[in-house]
């Protein structure tokens, strides 16, 4: 604000808030006076507005061209990133998924190795059961064939060179079934909620309404 040319709206527009939280509103007089004195700051409010109006426009075409500048230079920036960023990008997916099929073969594999590391544990349990069988031991056989298979477990260490790019992984969701998701989950349409209040604070229901309830929504009517 232009303190030197209005001084005076100033220094009213500082005070106007002290002035009205300490003013009590309990008789009609009061709420009469308390009417005049916000008519009154309306009046302030429009002179205030005209005191800054050359300089919010000049403001205004500043910003303006500084953003104009900026978004050319932007323009021309991205112009050399992008294909640049498009070429990383692709090369990160292909690199993905070159390591992800690395990945899906060591785990076969894993998976194929313990399944002959189990089957030969249960061979080897079977074996030591039929000779305690063998021996006469009826007892020590039914404890052997009773006991969990205790294979070793197979782990294959990661194949590969270590990446020197960084791949980041993010998830991706898709919604396939809006029935089944969580309430929990879900986003209130803030446009429909928009439009129902619009409806309502037109018709205001009745007269005398201060608030509603629409569906689990509250609508009420303040003054601002």
């Amino acid at each position: 604000m232009n303190e030197i040319e209005v001084p005076q709206q100033r220094q009213e527009s500082v005070n106007a808030v002290a002035v009205v939280n300490g003013w009590k509103v309990k008789t009609v007089e009061d709420r009469t006076a308390l009417d005049g004195f916000l008519v009154g700051l309306s009046g302030l409010e429009k002179l205030i507005s005209k005191d800054f109006e050359k300089s919010r426009a000049a403001a205004t075409e500043a910003f303006n061209a500084a953003k104009a500048a900026t978004s050319a230079v932007k323009a021309q920036e991205e112009g050399h990133l992008k294909p640049v960023q498009d070429a990383r990008r692709l090369g990160k997916q292909k690199l993905f998924a070159f390591d992800e099929d690395q990945e899906r073969i060591r785990k076969q594999k894993e998976a194929e190795l313990q399944a002959q590391a189990n089957k030969l544990a249960e061979e080897q349990q079977l074996q030591e059961a039929e000779f305690a069988e063998a021996s006469g031991d009826n007892e020590a056989a039914t404890a052997i064939i009773n006991q969990p298979v205790q294979a070793a477990v197979v782990s294959l260490p990661k194949v590969g060179p270590k990446s020197q790019t960084v791949i980041a992984k993010r998830p991706f969701v898709t919604i396939v079934d809006h029935v089944k998701v969580n309430r929990a989950y879900t986003i209130p349409d803030q446009v429909l909620i928009g439009q129902l209040v619009r409806s309502r604070a037109k018709d205001r229901l009745s007269a005398d309404a201060i608030e509603v309830m629409v569906g689990g929504i509250k609508i009420d009517f303040r003054a601002v």
